[in-house]
């Protein structure tokens, strides 16, 4: 089958048009430039879910969307997935040097207020990473319950025995009393509290409530996530919804590589997680959110009420 680019050359010119524009304006470059009406052409391009998600695509968003010098927040998530598909492509020098372009308009005043850059754990202290992960697994335990490695974090530990090469955060999981979805999202509320009382974790806007991130030496996100078990099943938001038991996951057991703790049937989440090929690296692999959101969607309804009370 022969693949067609994801827009044609007039969209393309478009973009680059744009991107170079306030690339240039946050250099510091004296042309007059028109943020509003940056932002006004690029959503007049009205683009498809694919061209959308293309690098230039990304790098136009990302760079007019910071340019206009407000709620720069919003080019985190554009820029986050420019991070994974120059790492699925092969292409991290093109990421980290469209990054330093960005990171650079700090000097010139603009505000880079909740953006984060990206990089591979391959350009981490991996022994001191470790370290950390081991201080947070200790941290989140002694307020939800048993803590354990989790996703990319997890697979990286049994396949290959270290960090994945390709990924830029750390996994982990609680499993906290709760018997129910409801129990679940009132436990886990509580128990965001309660760290971010201890200064733990920063008070945070409310995005996806069914996961928070602690911060490491390293420089890496610690993302944590909750899990509960009803009727013998287990529940670990947002990968597995019953499809394994209780005895799956307890006693943990201890990595083989790490002796961090980790599920007793660290196979049977994988192939739950990532599915039957989980073996194989997929530098490209993308979950599934919405489909996982609609599994948990007791749970996260629950949060929504546990988050305003």
């Amino acid at each position: 089958m022969i693949q067609t680019a994801p827009y044609n050359e007039t969209t393309s010119e478009a973009l680059m048009a744009l991107r170079d524009a306030a690339l240039a304006h946050l250099s510091g470059d004296p042309v007059a430039y028109d943020a509003v009406g940056a932002v006004a052409a690029l959503d007049a391009l009205d683009l498809s879910a694919a061209a959308a998600a293309s690098p230039l695509a990304l790098e136009a968003f990302a760079a007019v969307v910071i340019a206009r010098g407000r709620r720069p927040r919003r080019a985190q998530k554009p820029l986050y997935r420019l991070f994974q598909a120059r790492l699925a492509a092969g292409e991290q020098p093109a990421y980290f040097e469209f990054a330093d372009r960005i990171s650079a308009a700090a000097e010139h005043g603009f505000s880079l207020e909740g953006v984060i850059f990206n990089r591979p754990l391959t350009d981490v202290d991996q022994p001191q990473l470790w370290r950390d992960t081991q201080a947070a697994l200790a941290a989140v335990a002694e307020v939800f319950g048993p803590a354990f490695l989790n996703s990319g974090t997890l697979l990286g530990a049994v396949r290959e025995g270290r960090f994945i090469d390709h990924d830029d955060d750390v996994d982990i999981a609680v499993l906290m009393p709760a018997t129910s979805a409801e129990d679940a999202a009132q436990q886990w509320a509580a128990g965001i509290a309660t760290l971010i009382a201890r200064g733990v974790v920063e008070k945070r806007a409310r995005r996806n409530l069914g996961m928070f991130k602690l911060n490491s030496t390293s420089g890496v996100n610690i993302d944590v996530f909750p899990a509960w078990i009803v009727d013998d099943r287990l529940y670990l938001y947002p990968h597995t919804s019953g499809e394994l038991s209780r005895d799956d996951l307890l006693p943990l057991a201890a990595c083989k590589t790490t002796g961090l703790p980790i599920p007793r049937n660290a196979e049977g989440m994988l192939v739950v997680n990532y599915g039957p090929g989980w073996r194989k690296p997929d530098p490209g692999f993308a979950f599934a959110w919405a489909a996982a959101n609609k599994k948990f969607a007791d749970f996260r309804t629950a949060l929504d009420k546990a988050g305003q009370s």
